[in-house]
């Protein structure tokens, strides 16, 4: 929640918080997945999924082991 305060014939809004873009009064949020797959494995490509304020990413592909922001890979017989 962003805090909005009142002032002498208006108000302002602090910033919305990260994950999210707007002017503070209207707060949208950011598809993350969109830029650079999200921070998200590239090499192998792994899914990025978009959350509410945030993102997840998948699971490394078979043969390669990792949290899905970085997969090394490990050879299918290694797993």
């Amino acid at each position: 929640m962003v805090a909005c305060i009142n002032t002498p014939g208006g108000f302002h809004c602090g910033p919305c918080p990260a994950g999210y873009s707007g002017n503070g009064f209207y707060c949208e949020d950011v598809n993350e997945c969109l830029v650079n797959n999200g921070g998200c494995s590239l090499n192998p490509v792994v899914q990025c999924i978009n959350t509410v304020g945030s993102r997840t990413c998948g699971e490394c592909p078979p043969g390669y082991i990792g949290n899905g922001v970085t997969c090394q890979y490990v050879g299918i017989c290694q797993i």
